[in-house]
């Protein structure tokens, strides 16, 4: 316990001060009277206070000197003292350090630096380390101040400037393999040969130390495509120097980027630079077609040797001349940018020409005629000679082949050998210079004819036939010996006796007019009849003794009609029947017509006669043919109620229709409901509920369109 006497509180008064716990937790302070005296009951005597401990943790920290040594701070001669003491204060911080504050956070502990002296050239400054977190205290206070002189030097100008000899914008070239480091260090080289440093004026001289490109640093600015945009070149003042007004100490240096690539066109190992461009002979005349065909050659003809990435080429035909067709490859290079451009170095090609020869590819081919053969059998007399023969061969060659898909000139060359018992031709197809036939074309045609010898005496042949409307005249060669002959016709499938004659010539009547027929003729020889062949077979047609109607068809209410030829007939006659009467619509010498003015929608009947010798032929009513003539019309395609009492209509339009009328029926009676030049219309003002019929008319032609049952479209209205 510690006593102690408190004579201003209570003159014979003593004041105890009792720990009541060992550890002194609580503290008790109490007054006791002196002899003789008595406390007033209503006084306060004890007071207790609860005291908490709390154990602070003991750190280590001291000021430690760094790597800075150098404790003079170069000035400007204008700073004032405080300005100086900044800066001594910064030196100062940067030549101590402390250590022992790992555990600690930088709001635990803080470095004050005060000057305790100062003046103009030197200060003098007291370095303390103070904890400003309660739960730490210093373990010792050793090494936690220090003390340190700062001189103050004052500056000189540097009256230097940077100057360059070449361009601050150069262009710069660097291979397309370059990285961007090596273009920096491309720039960095042009502006070293290029900077130099002005010195000062001979009466400055002494006011700053010497200066060399030593003394510059170089910073570098990139753009967002990676290369170099800039380059600053900047004298970095000795520290005992400082920059004057009018002098350049720095320089920008902005290049331009010549990017240089070895990427070239190169002709693939097939490719020539003057092809030969087959097109189909067809197309020659169509320059696009010929153009197409050079632009599709010179694609696959080349190759971009070191390409790289935004290279094209543009591809051009340039001219025609003739069989000749020119045209190009360049070679595109990337555009350029804000601060480069591409080319390509010396040595590369970037135009490749061509021209190319046009060859027309002609599809032309030999083809023999059905039933025909190249080992023909050629009937001859036996009196004719070797050459005889082989005219009567040539004769058959001639119409045994065609010359198919003929989409040029050409020509037919022939090679022959005419012996006596056999002939021998060799058709060979030719086109013109500039010109090739296809590899699917057959060029040559070998025909190889052997004789077959026809005595006279051996069949009658049909020299002649001579058609008419209901009788072919049949003549045929004499057979030597024969006895009489029979004429035969096929016709439907079988063959028909016509007659026999012993003369060589006979009319077969009682034929149908307009029909095809097959003759023959056998010869009764030696007590037999002679054979028939298919080559012994003649065909002909009889002719119509009167026209009949075979096509008819509608151009837009103008009625085209076609017609059999007639026997004989110097002109024909169309007739058009209507409203119980015919009407003549004209005369015409060919077998066509196209009758007009007819109306619209009504059905005619049509017949033709013909005048043969003199005479008009006759109608009859299997004659006539009908034909009713389209009425091009407006269709209701739509309906649609749109409000009371209101329907709404969409037709369809009619070619060369100036207007349009829209009618509706209701209560047995048409009513006209308007006129409009558009497909549509609002019709107003109907009764909600009724059912009304709908129809639209056009007008065409001078005339509006006729309304039918089927043309009515019917709407309820709202």
């Amino acid at each position: 316990m510690m006593t102690c006497s408190q004579d201003s509180i209570l003159p014979k008064t003593i004041v105890d001060v009792v720990s009541s716990d060992a550890n002194g937790a609580t503290i008790a302070v109490s007054l006791t009277p002196s002899a003789n005296e008595v406390l007033s009951s209503e006084k306060t005597t004890r007071l207790e206070f609860n005291i908490t401990y709390r154990e602070r943790k003991a750190v280590e920290l001291k000021l430690e000197p760094t790597d800075v040594t150098d404790n003079v701070v170069y000035v400007m001669p204008d700073d004032d003292l405080n300005a100086r003491i900044a800066l001594g204060a910064e030196r100062v911080k940067e030549m101590f350090t402390v250590t022992g504050a790992e555990e600690l956070s930088e709001d635990d502990y803080s470095v004050n630096i005060q000057p305790y002296t100062a003046g103009e050239d030197e200060a003098l400054f007291l370095i303390t380390i103070s904890l400003t977190n309660d739960d730490y205290c210093f373990k010792s206070k050793e090494n936690t101040n220090a003390t340190k002189t700062i001189i103050f030097t004052e500056k000189k100008p540097a009256p230097v400037s940077l100057i360059s000899k070449e361009s601050v914008t150069p262009v710069l070239s660097t291979d397309i393999s370059d990285t961007n480091k090596d273009r920096e260090a491309i720039l960095k080289e042009y502006i070293k040969k290029n900077i130099t440093i002005a010195p000062a004026p001979a009466s400055d001289k002494e006011m700053c130390t010497d200066y060399d490109l030593d003394d510059i640093e170089y910073t570098t600015e990139y753009s967002d495509n990676g290369l170099p945009a800039s380059m600053t070149a900047k004298v970095v003042l000795h520290p005992d120097d400082y920059a004057e007004d009018g002098y350049n100490y720095s320089l920008t240096f902005t290049p331009t980027w010549e990017i240089e690539a070895d990427t070239t066109l190169a002709l693939k190992a097939d490719a020539t630079l003057t092809p030969e461009l087959r097109i189909p002979a067809a197309d020659l005349s169509d320059n696009m077609a010929v153009t197409e065909a050079l632009v599709n050659y010179m694609k696959n003809a080349f190759s971009i040797i070191n390409g790289f990435e935004g290279c094209s080429v543009r591809i051009t035909p340039t001219a025609m001349d003739g069989e000749q067709v020119q045209g190009e490859v360049n070679l595109i290079l990337p555009e350029d940018g804000s601060n480069y451009y591409y080319l390509t170095k010396p040595g590369c090609i970037e135009t490749l020409s061509f021209n190319a020869k046009v060859i027309g590819v002609s599809s032309a081919t030999l083809a023999l005629k059905d039933g025909m053969t190249l080992s023909p059998v050629i009937e001859v007399k036996e009196t004719d000679d070797a050459d005889t023969r082989f005219q009567k061969a040539m004769e058959y060659i001639d119409n045994a082949y065609t010359v198919e898909n003929a989409d040029c000139d050409y020509s037919i060359g022939i090679e022959r050998r005419a012996e006596i018992d056999s002939g021998y031709a060799e058709l060979i197809l030719r086109v013109p210079d500039g010109y090739e036939l296809s590899e699917d074309s057959v060029n040559t045609l070998i025909f190889n004819a052997t004789y077959k010898v026809i005595y006279d005496y051996a069949k009658p042949e049909i020299t002649k036939v001579t058609p008419a409307a209901e009788t072919v005249g049949v003549n045929w060669s004499e057979v030597r010996g024969a006895e009489k002959y029979r004429v035969y016709y096929f016709a439907d499938g079988k063959w028909t006796l016509a007659g026999e004659r012993t003369e060589t010539g006979m009319y077969v009547r009682n034929l149908t007019p307009g029909k095809k027929y097959g003759f023959a003729v056998k010869a009764l020889l030696n007590g037999e009849w002679t054979d028939v062949t298919a080559s012994d077979i003649v065909y002909a047609t009889t002719l119509d003794v009167k026209p009949r109607i075979i096509e008819t068809y509608d151009e837009e209410g103008v009625i085209g009609i076609n017609w059999t030829e007639v026997y004989a007939a110097e002109k024909y006659r169309v007739y058009y029947y209507t409203d119980g009467k015919w009407a003549l619509a004209g005369e015409r010498t060919e077998e066509h017509m196209l009758v007009k003015g007819l109306t619209k929608g009504k059905k005619y009947g049509f017949a033709v006669k013909a005048l043969v010798n003199g005479k008009w032929t006759d109608v009859t009513s299997s004659d006539i043919v009908y034909v009713t003539v389209s009425n091009i019309k407006p269709v209701i395609t739509k309906t649609f109620t749109s409000g009371k009492g209101t329907v709404g209509l969409n037709w369809s339009a009619v070619n060369g229709a100036e207007k349009y009328r829209v009618y509706y029926f209701a209560d047995g009676k048409w009513t006209y409901a308007g006129e409009r030049t558009e497909l549509g219309m609002y019709v107003r003002n109907l009764t909600s509920g009724k059912k009304y019929g709908f129809a639209v008319k056009a007008y065409v032609d001078g005339q509006f369109t006729d309304v039918t049952s089927s043309d009515i479209v019917y709407v309820t209205a709202e």
